[in-house]
């Protein structure tokens, strides 16, 4: 199984895990612990980014669902990406998927768009680090992550 989609199945784990036999309640919105700017890299082979996450946590029960935008920068200040965010929170598990806006073309088929990086982190009080994926065409790179605010 490669790497993107062992991420995918965890980030769908982590979805059902929050799932319980108890009334659902509408979510609480901006009151999840992500909630607000975060910065600071993303590093694979050859290349450090630096990256600002503008994110909304909207709280539901015992986890909580992550959207907002995302701007990476390369080691010149240039921006080199942007795009939209999305994940689940479960306590201190957080898994991440960072959408480009423009995926670049493939000739190859791929499950997940080029450009996407999925990530697993965890939240330790102000800080949020972890390890994913950056998707490309026909292969992943490995990548570390590491965020503050």
């Amino acid at each position: 199984m490669s790497l993107s989609r062992l991420l995918v199945a965890i980030v769908a784990g982590l979805v059902a895990g929050g799932c319980g036999t108890s009334t659902p309640t509408g979510p609480s919105p901006g009151t999840g612990p992500l909630t607000g700017t975060w910065t600071g890299t993303l590093e694979r082979p050859g290349a450090v980014h630096t990256v600002r996450l503008d994110l909304t946590d909207d709280s539901f029960g015992s986890g909580s669902i992550v959207s907002g935008r995302y701007t990476t920068s390369d080691a010149s200040g240039a921006i080199a990406d942007t795009g939209s965010v999305g994940g689940v929170v479960t306590n201190s598990a957080v898994s991440m998927r960072l959408n480009p806006s423009q995926a670049p073309p493939c000739e190859v088929g791929t499950i997940v768009p080029p450009g996407t990086v999925l990530m697993t982190l965890t939240l330790t009080g102000r800080q949020l680090s972890g390890n994913g994926v950056l998707v490309r065409c026909g292969d992943e790179l490995l990548i570390t992550a590491s965020f503050s605010r």
